[in-house]
């Protein structure tokens, strides 16, 4: 059983690190927490047109067909930007 993530899965969280260096800046989560909805605009879009939402989908219905470890390092970014 592989319990760490490979190196794609790595690279492609790095990828998601930068996006939410963009999108979700401290200004942004500043915003966001203190909004009645708590959401930051544009970025589910940015995520959907990453990949991430279907990273965990079988690739015959769209998504990436990634097991739960290749999910694992884009958890910690999101636990690192501190989304609401």
């Amino acid at each position: 059983m592989r319990l760490l993530a490979d190196p794609d899965a790595l690279e492609f969280a790095a990828s998601i690190r930068e996006l939410f260096d963009d999108v979700a800046d401290p200004t942004a989560l500043r915003v966001a927490w203190g909004d009645s909805d708590g959401r930051i605009p544009g970025l589910w879009k940015r995520l959907a047109d990453s990949g991430a939402l279907g990273l965990t989908v079988s690739e015959e219905y769209g998504g990436a067909g990634a097991d739960l470890t290749a999910m694992l390092p884009v958890l910690i970014e999101i636990g690192r930007a501190a989304l609401p």
